[in-house]
C-alpha cells in the first residue's frame, strides 16, 4: 500500500468543508483504499469490507450514496469498465 500525505490545505478547502461527517470519513478512508494510481473498485460491498469492516450499522446503500455524493462534489470520479464500477482520485 502506498504512503499518502494529506496536506493541511484540507482544513480550509471549501469542497472538503462542505462534506458531511460521513462523507469526509468515507473520502479519507478511500485515500488508503485506492492503488498507487488513485484507483479502486467502487463496489459498495468491497468498500464496506475493506474500509468499514467493523461498522455494523453502516450499509452498502449508505456507501453507494456516499460515493455518488463525493462524485457529485468532484472529490472522486466514478466510472465503469466492462460492467464493473470503479473510482479514482
Amino acid at each position: 500500500m502506498p504512503n499518502r500525505i494529506i496536506k493541511e490545505s484540507i482544513h480550509t478547502s471549501k469542497t472538503v468543508n462542505a462534506l458531511t461527517d460521513f462523507q469526509f470519513r468515507l473520502w479519507v478512508n478511500l485515500i488508503t483504499y485506492v492503488d498507487d494510481f488513485g484507483r479502486g473498485s467502487a463496489d459498495p460491498e468491497l468498500i464496506k469490507g475493506f474500509v468499514f469492516p467493523r461498522r455494523k450499522r453502516l450499509s452498502e446503500t449508505d456507501i453507494a450514496k456516499g460515493l455518488n455524493d463525493l462524485a457529485g462534489m468532484g472529490c472522486i470520479r466514478l466510472y465503469e469498465v466492462d460492467g464493473e464500477s470503479y473510482l479514482s482520485f
